[in-house]
């Protein structure tokens, strides 16, 4: 099928044949084929780098983000991330996914102009208020590509799980140390305050593998000077004289943030490794989980690890504790209450109840059959990102049943 995918390719670049004429079958395999393409080039900058020839890993990564599979695939995944957010205009939609993909991929190659985002606030579950940027599609396809390229480059830490399975994987690893974790075990949850907000420029214009014209312009804004803040209010908007400012921080809701904040935290932890060395440790984005045996001092070791992230030149960064627990206790990490009992090890998610009510109540008051099935969307990724809760299969059951009886009062189409 990839000799499918590369006529289909050929003839788009020739303009034999147009984007909406490609049947989805067809698109199937292209996004099949460009997948793949990437992801064996991915593996062959990482072999290079592994094997200490940096020089061609670099020269690999320049053809990487210059390649058209490359340049598909960051366009198809901010489309498709758009779209399943509601953010394409109807006119958009109408065209068509694979025809819009197409379309921004031929402009990709243009990497050296100026993006810009615009920051709004967005409520913490703590109570807190995160600042969010948000840009325009071609921006986010200009920011999938460049994370791509990053990607072969970031040696994860064996603690780090944002790229390595997700936030299940992370609960699945916990739930077995707590097995096995003796009486007496602490479990310590700490994140880090605004991590995005902290990470030095100049560190990674030292150390971040990507071209000083591509970090200025997409990954560090030109010192975060374009990210527009005038409507949130002055105490919200930058202050141009302040040096520090402009010598900090990356955008949270870039692409490319993630990526780069995980190659920041995989040097941090290698930095301590000799303090966390034989400890169970689970770090997930700023979230950082570890479980302490009984026969540590808690104190002591609490004060080296705050050392270590406040004294890293990326930083530096303010480790904050949100608790401390026996395991035998209920603790909270990521999103479950865990505790471990003589009948084995709990998880379940406290706010399920007060999230269900608020799908039912939503549920119940929409408006058309297109907020229904977006409703339902957001619902069963709610109950799918909690495999570990038994609770998780019958939530999605009564909502189910709640959004198939609302869709069943809707008026019928009439078609003509």
């Amino acid at each position: 099928m990839a000799g499918m995918a590369e006529r289909v390719i050929s003839d788009l670049s020739a303009g034999n044949i147009q984007p909406s004429a490609v049947d989805q079958v067809a698109q199937a395999e292209v996004i099949k084929f460009v997948r793949a393409t990437v992801r064996q080039k991915q593996w062959r900058i990482a072999d290079a780098q592994a094997s200490g020839k940096t020089w061609v890993a670099k020269r690999k990564q320049y053809e990487l983000i210059g390649c058209l599979p490359a340049r598909f695939l960051g366009a198809w995944e901010a489309v498709s991330l758009a779209s399943r957010k509601h953010r394409l205009s109807a006119k958009a939609r109408n065209r068509g996914l694979f025809a819009l993909t197409w379309d921004i991929a031929q402009h990709l190659h243009n990497l050296n102009s100026p993006s810009f985002g615009y920051a709004i606030l967005k409520p913490k579950s703590n109570g807190g208020i995160r600042e969010v940027c948000a840009f325009h599609l071609f921006d986010v396809a200009r920011q999938k590509l460049i994370a791509g390229a990053i990607h072969p480059f970031v040696r994860l830490h064996n603690a780090q799980y944002l790229y390595r399975c997700g936030r299940s994987a992370a609960c699945g690893e916990l739930r077995r140390s707590l097995r096995h974790a003796p009486p007496g075990t602490r479990f310590i949850h700490l994140d880090i305050t605004n991590y995005h907000g902290s990470i030095s420029h100049g560190w990674l214009q030292e150390h971040l593998p990507v071209p000083s014209n591509i970090l200025n312009n997409l990954i560090l804004l030109d010192g975060m000077t374009r990210v527009l803040r005038w409507h949130l209010g002055p105490a919200r908007q930058q202050d141009e004289g302040n040096d520090e400012a402009g010598r900090l921080g990356i955008p949270q809701g870039s692409a490319a943030s993630p990526i780069v904040a995980e190659f920041v935290m995989a040097d941090i932890l290698r930095t301590g490794a000799d303090l966390l060395e034989g400890l169970d440790i689970f770090n997930y984005s700023d979230n950082l989980g570890i479980l302490l045996p009984g026969d540590r001092d808690e104190a002591a070791f609490m004060e080296h690890l705050l050392g270590v992230f406040a004294t890293h030149r990326a930083g530096p960064f303010q480790l904050r504790t949100i608790s401390t627990c026996d395991i035998q206790k209920p603790f909270r990490f990521l999103g479950y209450t865990w505790q471990k009992t003589k009948r084995g090890i709990t998880a379940h998610v406290p706010v399920a109840f007060w999230r269900e009510m608020e799908y039912e109540a939503e549920i119940l008051e929409a408006q058309g059959l297109e907020r229904i099935d977006h409703l339902e969307q957001r619902f069963r990724s709610y109950c799918g990102a909690f495999p570990l809760w038994r609770g998780a299969t019958s939530m999605r059951a009564r909502l189910d049943r709640a959004a198939n009886q609302q869709r069943a009062l809707m008026p019928r189409r009439t078609i003509i």
